[in-house]
């Protein structure tokens, strides 16, 4: 039973990192263009 709990504790650690560099690359992906967009939020203020 314990090798069976080992095993699934890092099947979770290995899906959480997976998701955790989705993310990331997600993140990466939807970056702002240029520094305007940064700081004024593309002068897109509600």
């Amino acid at each position: 039973m314990e090798s069976i709990l080992e095993t699934a504790d890092w099947w979770v650690l290995a899906a959480y990192l997976l998701a955790l560099i989705g993310v990331a690359v997600w993140v990466v992906l939807q970056k702002n263009k240029n520094t305007e967009d940064y700081f004024l939020a593309g002068r897109n203020v509600g």
